[in-house]
């Protein structure tokens, strides 16, 4: 999470809801605990419940907030194209559409995600919710070359059209 390995759980009871953390790098464990409406209240985790959850967390790190950011166009159409995972046979695909990136996984798990910019390189999806996730393009000679995606741990993909 956020670049951290993360060692984490999370559950509920009736009237009560609980997520724990523990990031081993930096001995930083984290536990949020909340009473719901009633012992009779059947909530189940919420996105917006696990999305302030997990930015307690990532404020606990020491994190800070970033606001989203406009990218220019010719920027998001240099990263849109296919990348290959450089350690097997997995696709990401980036499209570009009414001006935002999209992905979507060759093994089926995503598609038509939305990307937010956190800056001209950097994007994260707002709809994955329990992994903080983050995608970064690179350049080389003014090309993209490659992207690197942080999900729990960093996977890098070479762009191959």
């Amino acid at each position: 999470m956020y670049g951290n390995r993360c060692i984490h759980h999370e559950g509920q009871v009736s009237g009560f809801i609980a997520m724990e953390k523990y990031f081993p790098a930096n001995d930083t464990y984290v536990a949020v605990l909340t009473n719901v409406k009633s012992g009779e209240d059947k909530t189940n985790f919420s996105s917006r419940r696990l999305r302030l959850f997990n930015d307690i967390a990532y404020l606990a790190l020491g994190n800070r907030f970033s606001r989203e950011v406009n990218v220019n166009g010719t920027v998001l159409d240099d990263y849109t194209g296919t990348y290959e995972l450089t350690s097997g046979k997995e696709i990401i695909t980036i499209r570009k559409k009414h001006g935002k990136l999209y992905f979507e996984l060759s093994n089926g798990t995503a598609k038509n995600t939305m990307l937010s910019p956190l800056s001209e390189t950097k994007f994260y999806p707002p709809d994955v919710r329990r992994i903080y996730t983050t995608f970064e393009f690179f350049k080389e000679n003014g090309k993209v070359i490659k992207l690197i995606v942080v999900q729990d741990r960093r996977s890098e993909w070479k762009k191959v059209k």
